[in-house]
């Protein structure tokens, strides 16, 4: 089923709010309860948008706190490689 519809519309299916502000932070503590799912889905859409920025925007750093909590993930750790 689509992640645009039902329970997990409300992180797929809607207006970001995600700034161009020069400092941005992605609180990502109520996503370590999600599903499996719905935690791979949003971690790509924080590390695309990551990698976006850095190859798009120069002078540009980025920092992932508490990293050990997604290395369970290969396929997050071989993206961020």
């Amino acid at each position: 089923h689509s992640m645009c519809m039902g329970a997990e519309s409300k992180f797929f299916n809607g207006h970001t709010n995600v700034t161009s502000d020069r400092f941005i932070v992605f609180g990502v503590k109520g996503l370590l309860q999600a599903s499996r799912n719905v935690k791979n889905a949003l971690l790509f859409n924080v590390l695309s948008f990551m990698s976006d920025k850095l190859l798009t925007e120069g002078n540009t750093a980025a920092s992932i706190d508490e990293l050990y909590l997604f290395l369970t993930n290969l396929t997050a750790i071989e993206y961020i490689r």
